[in-house]
Order: structure tokens, then C-alpha cells, then sequence
């Protein structure tokens, strides 16, 4: 509980009801999935990505859907033509492993809205955060108060903290997704 608390002070308003510690990042995502995809249900997956992502959707019943780079940024246009009926979130990670791409604000901002109007859930994989080295400053989904409703932040200690045996990974989401 401690634990959870104080992960929770770096989401303005969030308490320990709104964060779950796990296994590392990668149980952290494979426990979204398997709460947000049913049968057939799609996640939008921007390339390119981490391996694992494509896999714990499909491992969850979901349809992952390739959301094609632009110079390793986000293809906007490209984004919101995936977006269908069986939608059911879109997944980010920035910095993006494997390219180390930072996505900036005003492209955070249009996926927000995006996710907004369409009642997407926005996955936020963040375990890189701490690892920027570019000039584009790392800014998460979660600065955005309207989309926190639907917003889920993956984050790691094993990167952050250069903890990789110890696979301790969290998830900062809405009372109701934890």
C-alpha cells in the first residue's frame, strides 16, 4: 500500500486505488489487454514496436492494427483511418522502443482527441521515460485532463531504476481499470 501511494503523487488527483504494481512493465500491458480486448476487438499498435505488443493482444482475443510510421513519429492520418467499430484503444510508446522517437504534444494531443471522440482507451507505455536523449522533451498523455478517464500509464522500474532482474512494473489508470 505504501508503495501504491506513493507511485500515485506523480498523477495529480490519482491515490493508491488508481495504481497496481506488477511484474514488470510487460504484465502491466498483458493485464490491459486482457481487460479492455474482447473476441475480435482491435488496438491500434503504431510501428514500428516493441515485439510483445502485437502478441499480448492476440493472447487476449484482440486484433492488433499496424498504425504505419512516419519518419518514427506518429502517421496521424494513417491512425485515424485504422480507427473502426472494434476499436477498442490505442497503444503508444515514447520514447518508442526500438527507435527511441519522442512523440510531441501537439501529436499527443490529436491522439487524445481522437481517443476522446471515438470512447478509445489510450494505453500509454512509458517504461523508456526516464531515457531521452534527443531535443524533444518527453511529455506523457496524462498532462491532458480530459482523456484521464480513459488513459492507462505503464511505467517500469527495471528501466528507470536499472532494476531488470527485479521486474517491477505499474500501471496508473482510472479506479474502475485497475
Amino acid at each position: 500500500p505504501a508503495l501504491r501511494t506513493r507511485l500515485a503523487e506523480a498523477f495529480e488527483g490519482y491515490g493508491p486505488d488508481n495504481v497496481i504494481v506488477t511484474n514488470g512493465a510487460k504484465q502491466g500491458l498483458f493485464e490491459i489487454f486482457q481487460v479492455i480486448c474482447d473476441e475480435g476487438r482491435e488496438v491500434i499498435i503504431p510501428t514500428p514496436c516493441w515485439v510483445s505488443f502485437t502478441h499480448q493482444v492476440r493472447l487476449a482475443g484482440g486484433v492488433s492494427v499496424s498504425g504505419p510510421p512516419r519518419d518514427h513519429q506518429l502517421d496521424l492520418a494513417a491512425i485515424e483511418e485504422a480507427v473502426s467499430d472494434r476499436t477498442a484503444a490505442i497503444l503508444i510508446n515514447s520514447p518508442n522502443n526500438p527507435t527511441g522517437a519522442v512523440y510531441d504534444r501537439t501529436a499527443l494531443a490529436r491522439i487524445v482527441d481522437l481517443c476522446r471522440q471515438n470512447d478509445l482507451w489510450l494505453i500509454s507505455d512509458e517504461a523508456y521515460a526516464f531515457f531521452n536523449y534527443g531535443s524533444e522533451a518527453f511529455v506523457s498523455p496524462f498532462v491532458f485532463p480530459a482523456i484521464r478517464s480513459r488513459l492507462m500509464v505503464v511505467r517500469s522500474f527495471s528501466k528507470t531504476f536499472a532494476m531488470t532482474g527485479f521486474r517491477i512494473g505499474y500501471v496508473a489508470a482510472p479506479e474502475e481499470a485497475i
